[in-house]
């Protein structure tokens, strides 16, 4: 009669009315006599046996409950969590803590055994191979990202008709070959690497270079450009990469990235024999002075002060896929300022998976806010031309808001 509660409970002073829950969030205040459990009249409390040690006496008898409350009248069927946060939803707290090991583990295999497995084969196989990944991490993804990259390419793309592909699943597609030039530059020379590469544009990157001055070679988050720096390489050209600094990758995606794009920015320098230039308040000056003796600089301009954690910041609004979006001018005062050259170039998977490259003409920074409009317009050209290639279609909005609008 005295086990009525929970398995191996005592609830001799538990009202037979009202059985307690066996398991459950900690009290609300702390207390029990503001809670439910407590709403029933109570045995008086026994007389203390002379001698007997008091609650005061021993405050930690009086503390059964959550860190620091005070749960002397909770019934003694019903014991509280003694750590972690309330359970909300099925617990919250732990779903997240699954979720984070989860990610952990598919980071692992992606980074550490599927991508450099894949690099192993001839570059069309590989690319092969890392298309079926992204359609496999499409289907893992979640709905509401999917729908986002398909509306926004579709309402950015208008009045043309919207590809015949699942943007969302190109989109993974993308940035798994991406990944996959990298394994490949680590793994294999440029020999071995150029007959499934294609260069246009070529007669435009070396008549800049005759003219003895800084290139600027701009680039976008499109395609993928890892193998470029193995083909200047090949052609007795060395260039410094702008590069987003690695604590700004450790915290927005994590440890196994982390360590992927410091291996990757290692055999970059290692390739160019050139010093990674990472964002930060010293950056300006080393390109600046990079470009003014006459050096190469690799830089992408499709990138937002909140993408790399900078604040100081200038920007421009420009006309981009029908609507007026911000893009950054610090890159191209600072080349005016070294009266350095702009060549643009964009790299991309073809049908017949060999990695493209295409060089644009060469163009000096006269009035930086006509340059950069150029610059944009280019790069919505090859947008509707290769709409699947731009990795920014989840955060396009980003671009149309106001500097730090949210």
């Amino acid at each position: 009669r005295s086990r009525r509660g929970g398995v191996g409970s005592s609830q001799r002073d538990v009202p037979r009315g009202n059985p307690p829950r066996p398991y459950g969030p900690p009290l609300q205040g702390g207390d029990a006599s503001t809670s439910a459990y407590a709403q029933h009249e109570r045995k008086p409390a026994r007389p203390e046996r002379s001698g007997a040690k008091s609650k005061e006496a021993c405050p930690e008898r009086s503390r059964r409950g959550g860190v620091g409350s005070s749960q002397r009248d909770v019934p003694r069927g019903n014991p509280p969590r003694p750590y972690g946060p309330p359970l909300q939803g099925g617990d919250g707290g732990r779903r997240m803590k699954a979720a984070a090991v989860r990610q952990l583990g598919q980071d692992g295999v992606r980074y550490g055994l599927y991508f450099p497995l894949a690099a192993l084969f001839p570059l069309p196989t590989a690319y092969g191979l890392a298309q079926a990944w992204g359609r496999l991490e499409a289907r893992q993804a979640p709905p509401g990202l999917l729908d986002v990259i398909r509306s926004n390419a579709a309402e950015a793309l208008r009045p043309a008709e919207p590809p015949a592909v699942d943007m969302g699943e190109k989109f993974f597609e993308v940035m798994s070959c991406d990944r996959i030039d990298a394994y490949a530059a680590w793994l294999y020379s440029w020999r071995r690497l150029e007959r499934w590469v294609r260069v246009s544009g070529e007669e435009r990157l070396l008549s800049a270079v005759a003219e003895k001055r800084g290139i600027l070679l701009l680039t976008f988050h499109f395609g993928g450009g890892s193998l470029i720096f193995p083909y200047l390489r090949s052609r007795g050209l060395g260039a410094h990469l702008l590069a987003n600094a690695l604590p700004q990758v450790r915290q927005v995606e994590g440890w196994i990235p982390y360590a992927f794009a410091r291996r990757r920015f290692a055999q970059i320098a290692r390739v160019t024999e050139r010093e990674v230039i990472f964002v930060s308040a010293t950056s300006p000056r080393k390109i600046q002075r990079a470009l003014s003796a006459g050096g190469m600089v690799v830089a992408l301009l499709d990138v937002l002060p909140e993408f790399v954690g900078v604040k100081a910041w200038r920007e421009q609004r420009v006309p981009f896929l029908g609507r007026p979006a911000r893009f950054p001018t610090s890159l191209l005062s600072i080349v005016a300022r070294a009266d350095a050259t702009i060549v643009p170039f964009f790299g991309w998977v073809g049908a017949d998976r060999r990695r493209e490259f295409a060089f644009e003409e060469p163009r000096r920074v006269t009035d930086p806010d006509d340059t950069l409009a150029g610059l944009v317009g280019l790069l919505e050209q090859y947008i509707r031309r290769y709409p699947y290639e731009w990795h920014h279609w989840p955060v396009l909005q980003d671009f149309y808001r106001q500097a730090g609008e949210r």
